[in-house]
């Protein structure tokens, strides 16, 4: 398991991603370079590629990866607002939520810009549904989980709890099945 560590408090150098083994032990903590808070997580489960959003506490967000899950994270050459989500697709493209223009950005793991597509409000984070064919996205905005066409990002509605307002709101979302490539 790979966890981004945002981390304020110190504990773990801040824009830091870790690797936890079965027996829940940090086994290694990588620093990336520039970062001021690492947000998100992915990891490719063909290459074993691990993928993190970041920022870097100016001008905005980036992407590193930690080829094979080993090494050194590297930056993609990928600037943007501010980062929070990030999954991979059915493709192996990277889907990033940007909460400065409230967008999900579609990359290439090289860090060629694909798509992008509107989001109302200010995404978070976001899960598919087992055969790719839907976004769910948890809005900070409007207290609720967004749900999206995929890959054309079509809003065909939203989720809204009674519960979900200013005092409490959903970050992460998750489905189950999950998808399966």
């Amino acid at each position: 398991m790979y966890a981004a560590n945002y981390s304020p408090d110190g504990y773990f150098d801040p824009g830091s991603i870790s690797k936890v083994d079965s027996g829940h032990a940090v086994v290694r903590t990588w620093r990336i370079q520039n970062a001021f808070q690492a947000l998100g997580v992915a990891t490719d489960s063909r290459t074993h590629d691990v993928f993190v959003t970041y920022s870097d506490g100016g001008s905005g967000g980036h992407i590193a990866e930690l080829r094979g899950g080993r090494g050194k994270p590297e930056a993609l050459n990928v600037t943007f607002g501010s980062p929070w989500g990030i999954a991979e697709d059915r493709k192996g493209h990277l889907l990033v939520t940007d909460d400065g223009p409230g967008v999900i950005d579609v990359y290439t793991q090289g860090g060629k810009l694909l798509n992008s597509f509107q989001v109302p409000g200010i995404p978070l984070y976001f899960a598919f549904n087992a055969n790719y064919s839907l976004l769910y996205v948890t809005n900070f905005n409007n207290f609720d989980v967004e749900v999206f066409t995929y890959p054309g990002g079509k809003m065909l509605g939203s989720i809204h709890a009674p519960d979900w307002n200013h005092d409490a709101w959903p970050t992460g979302v998750a489905l189950w099945p999950a998808p399966s490539r």
